[in-house]
Parts: structure tokens; sequence; C-alpha cells
């Protein structure tokens, strides 16, 4: 307790040297439009975590799909990645982007807005900390270079990104001081309402999240060995359900409190695979080491229903690409997980979802395609095993009209993903300097 009290002390101490002084570089940058090509000839790419671009599956959805996209339309568009690494992780670097490898070493708004200039737009993967929730400075530097760029008559753009019930209130006085040329994208309806609500010009549009876009690939060996075991197993009359759970349900989690969670998993699906005609893919979508990622508490569960779930519980070693991970969830007639880039996998395939929720996370998706939030659980719902197991069967017994209701809406799902980048293709006029 000593120690979660002095870290919280440090942070708002940090905080209250920084924000200020990050507000005052901002308020006093020079003004002065840079002349726009009308051509969209080069893109910035901005990530939630400048420190390693591709911290997680969902980074690495939003990001490819950008860039896809990016790359469909203009294909002759050069795309740079502004971080904090000497070296772009592979995915990057085969996706043939460069690096802007300077971010906060040490931190310079001046700087950035030279690298800024030099490029046609600037586009910021909102994602999920936009609100300050896990750092109100990182979110601030990237509001701030949002505001810089479209002051500066660049093509600037917030991705749609959430907005949680409790944004960070250091954040207010930058939030209301954007230029109104910044280009601002909500992925849910509840996050563009707290958002509109929290700002005093609040202006957020409604997209859907630009993972969307990412396309995915059904080729890869082990995606075809799980499709051979999926065409075996409905062969002989059973459902195919993806898995997934993870320890950031709970927050600062005990490994006391890992073990429960693994116990009542287990609990819960050898009740299903009881009463239900059903086969499980057990799908880590964070290869991070324990206590952030999947693999870890998968394998525990696996490993206690190794007698039960015979024949009836793949597993798999494989660390997958977000596009391998999306063809992967096309393959299942229902996923349950607590990941939200796992959820948009599969309903960009048509592959209806039970989410396990957290952060006020998954309702703005799950309005997107007017499913009921009694397909939503919360991590202390599913400590209770039986209570888990009804949840999960009443789900798998309603997978396909489910999927048909998916289906339907998720061509509209679809266009609103693609406005995220609809702003690339217009012309900006810069604004005024900050006041």
């Amino acid at each position: 307790m000593q120690n979660a009290t002095l870290k919280m002390l440090r942070a708002s101490l940090r905080n209250a040297l920084r924000l200020p002084l990050l507000f005052h570089e901002w308020q006093t940058q020079e003004g002065g439009a840079i002349s726009a090509d009308s051509q969209l000839n080069s893109v910035l790419i901005a990530t939630p975590d400048p420190r390693f671009l591709i911290s997680s599956k969902g980074d690495e959805a939003m990001i490819t799909g950008v860039i896809e996209s990016i790359r469909a339309q203009w294909p002759q568009c050069r795309i740079a990645m502004l971080g904090d690494l000497s070296k772009l992780p592979d995915s990057l670097a085969e996706a043939g982007v460069s690096l802007e490898p300077r971010w906060s070493t040490p931190w310079s708004l001046a700087y950035l807005r030279q690298i800024i200039a030099r490029y046609d737009g600037l586009i910021i993967v909102g994602a999920d900390v936009m609100d300050g929730h896990y750092s109100p400075i990182s979110a601030a530097r990237l509001w701030v270079i949002g505001d810089v760029a479209a002051r500066l008559g660049k093509r600037s753009i917030v991705l749609g990104f959430s907005f949680n019930s409790k944004p960070s209130v250091w954040l207010k006085p930058f939030l209301n001081r954007l230029s109104p040329s910044l280009r601002i994208f909500s992925r849910d309806a509840v996050s563009q309402q707290r958002f509109n609500d929290f700002c005093k010009a609040g202006r957020a549009d409604l997209v859907a999240d630009s993972a969307f876009l990412l396309k995915p690939r059904p080729n890869s060996a082990v995606v075809e060995k799980i499709a051979e075991w999926g065409r075996e197993q409905r062969a002989q009359g059973r459902i195919l359900c993806g898995f997934n759970i993870h320890p950031m349900l709970i927050k600062n989690a005990s490994a006391a409190q890992i073990d429960q969670l693994v116990a009542s998993s287990a609990a819960a699906i050898s009740q299903v695979l009881a009463k239900r005609p059903v086969s499980f893919v057990f799908i880590s979508h964070d290869y991070r080491g324990p206590g952030i990622g999947d693999c870890e508490i998968l394998s525990g569960i696996a490993e206690k229903l190794a007698l039960l779930g015979a024949g009836r519980i793949m597993t798999f070693r494989e660390h997958l690409h977000a596009a391998e991970l999306k063809a992967l969830a096309g393959l299942m007639d229902l996923i349950i997980t607590g990941r939200m880039h796992l959820s948009i996998a599969a309903l960009g395939q048509g592959t209806p979802v039970a989410a396990i929720t957290y952060q006020g996370k998954f309702h703005g998706l799950f309005q997107h395609f007017g499913l009921d939030e009694q397909l939503l659980i919360s991590p202390d719902e599913i400590q209770n095993d039986v209570a888990f197991a009804a949840w999960m069967m009443n789900a798998l017994d309603q997978h396909q009209p489910l999927a048909d209701q998916v289906r339907s809406r998720l061509p509209q799902v679809h266009q609103l993903a693609e406005k995220n980048l609809a702003p690339l293709a217009e012309s900006f006029s810069a604004c005024p300097a900050a006041a």
C-alpha cells in the first residue's frame, strides 16, 4: 500500500511540474503556416507508445490497417513513424515505412515542429491513451503535436480513440485550446459523448476503430493448421469457440488472484464442454510477459483441462501477426475474450463476440453492432465459475443469429472506419497560433 501511495505521489508531482511547462512551451510556439501540398506525398504517424511503436497486437492492427489503407489510396506516399527507437519493428520495416527517431529524448516541441513541417499530414493513433488514464503527460504531448500540425496547415488527424468516464483533469486546458482544424475522431458513441461533454468546445466525430481496416492473412501455416482442425471438429457436429483471457482484467493482480482466475475459467469451461457440443481454440492476443500477456494464464487453464478437454481444446505456441489473428478469428463461430482488439478482429470478420469488460471498454464497440450488453460480463462475475459457464452457454446458444446481426452491420461499421482517413484527401488551411 505504501509503495502504491508513493507511486501516486510521484506521478502527481511529475504532472504538476511538467504539464505547466508543456502548456507554456506550446502556447509560445511561433505561428505561421507552411504551405501544404495539394497532393498527399508524405505522412507522419505518432503511436500510443512512441517508446515501442507497437506494444500490443491492438496497436499493430490499428497501425497496419492505416498503412495499408494509405498505400491503397496513395501508393507513392512516404510514411514515417515518430518514435524513440533506433530501429523499426520488423512488421513496420516490412511495410516499407521509415523512422523519425526522436520523441522525448529529450522532449522538445520546437524540434518536433520542425519534423512535422516536413510532412503533408500527421496521424495520431489515439487508441486508449488520449484521456490521460495511463499518463496525462503522454496524452497532452499527443494533443499538442496534433494542434501544432493543424496550425501549420497540415492534414492533422486524431484517429478514433476511446475516452473513459474519468479523464485526467490535467488535460482540460489543453483540449479547450485546440485548433479547429485538428480533426478529432472517437471510435464509439459512448467515448464521443464523454469527450464532447468534457471539452468546452467538444467536437469529436464518430468513426469506428481503424483496426477494422486491417486485412486478414489467412494463408499462414498456423492459421491453415487451425482451420483444418476446425473442419474436423465441425464434422463431428461441434461449434468452434475462440477463448481468450488475460491478467489485466484484475488491476495489480496478485499471484493468488491469477490462480483463482485460472481455476474459475477452467471450471467454467469444463461445465460448458459437458453441456454443449463445442470445441475451444485458446487464442493469445498479447505475447508480453506475466502480469500483462495472455500466454501464461491460457497455458494454466489448458493444463487443468488436459484430460477433460482432450481432443476438444486446441492451443498453439506460435506468435501471430495481427493480420493472422484476424484471419483466425474469422474461423470461429464465437469469440469469448477480454481483449478489445481481438473482439474487433472477430467482428471485422463477421464473428460474434462475448466480452469480459474492464475500464468501461466494449460498450461503445457493441453499440456499433447493436449487440446486447448481456454479452458483457465483469471480471468480478467470472470468479463464479457457475455464472461464468452459464454466460458462455447463453452466448453459444445464440451464435448464429448473433453472426447474422454482426454481418448485417459490418458494411456500415467499415464505412465508419474508413472515415478516419477521409481528411487526408482534403486541403487544410492554417489557423492562427494558439492564444
